[in-house]
């Protein structure tokens, strides 16, 4: 499926034709993530973080799903997050993308150096440094 035409379902809401679409084959998937990006966060539209949503669906494997939190984080942080609360739900998004994948790194350097250091999250900030910047990847604590 071409990233036009993926773009079309996402934009008009055919969110159930995304699913399907996807259910064929894992590289759609991928393209529709693609699309995402674009129409999330460089359109800064909401429908980009719904199409994450809907993703979610699917059956997919700990890491696939990680890989859509992890969309759905960038979206809400990056593309619409003048939204009241978006950085909040962002923030449950990258959390869940460590829950799902807890040995990729990346996705717990996301929390300390994208969300513990935004100031509608300071309340959290030391509860998220505690949680997520203690120990490295062998466990033991870092310097």
């Amino acid at each position: 499926m071409k990233q036009t035409e993926i773009a079309t379902l996402i934009r008009t809401c055919d969110f159930k034709g995304l699913i399907m679409a996807c259910r064929d084959s894992k590289e759609t998937l991928m393209d529709v993530l693609k699309v995402i990006d674009r129409i999330g966060v460089l359109e800064e539209n909401i429908l980009g973080y719904y199409a994450c949503l809907s993703l979610l669906q699917l059956e997919l494997t700990n890491e696939e799903q990680a890989g859509i939190h992890h969309m759905a984080a960038f979206v809400l942080a990056n593309g619409i997050n003048t939204t009241e609360g978006a950085y909040r739900l962002g923030l449950y998004h990258a959390q869940m993308c460590v829950e799902l994948a807890p040995e990729n790194m990346v996705y717990k350097q996301v929390i300390l150096r994208v969300f513990a250091e935004i100031p509608e999250l300071k309340d959290m900030r030391t509860e998220l440094l505690r949680k997520y910047g203690e120990e490295d990847r062998m466990g033991s604590k870092k310097r």
